[in-house]
């Protein structure tokens, strides 16, 4: 635990150096590392019910999901790039509507402060990364496939 030092939180693979973050919902898995703070996040759907787009969205976000022709994408896309900005410990849940990180109805912006932002699609989710260097992700199918994305670097690194 980054707070109290105990063993609970998120995982940590200190021995190497090295990050680790992972996500995981309705069969699709997502898994980042990293030799920095990181947080990875992914959704297969989204419950906006029970999240009030005011409290979710920026301004501009709001925006860019009223003028969409996918609400539902552009919500998942703001949504789990925020998730991963909680996960690397910059941002609180509560403060999402004062935070933007959507280029467009389909991007993200590139950087979050000292944070590389990435995303990617896939069939039925959505995923996020945020990292303060180089980081490898990947995306994993309900079957143990690796989901129609390849192995990526996130901050420019291969």
């Amino acid at each position: 635990c980054d707070t109290c030092g105990g063993p609970h939180g998120r995982p940590q693979p200190s021995p190497a150096g090295l990050h680790l973050s992972w996500s995981h919902a309705h069969g699709v898995v997502a898994a980042a590392v990293a030799p920095g703070r990181l947080g990875v996040d992914v959704e297969t759907g989204m419950r906006r019910g029970g999240h009030p787009i005011a409290t979710v969205l920026s301004a501009t976000e709001r925006r860019l999901l009223s003028e969409s022709a996918d609400p539902e994408a552009v919500f998942l896309l703001a949504w789990t790039a925020k998730e991963a900005l909680v996960k690397a410990g910059v941002a609180e849940l509560d403060g999402f509507a004062g935070l933007t990180v959507l280029a467009g109805d389909t991007r993200l912006l590139p950087r979050h402060g000292d944070l590389s932002l990435d995303a990617r699609r896939g069939d039925g989710f959505s995923a996020a990364a945020a990292t303060p260097g180089s980081a490898l992700w990947r995306t994993i199918d309900a079957a143990g496939g690796l989901a129609p994305l390849p192995l990526r670097a996130v901050g420019g690194a291969a």
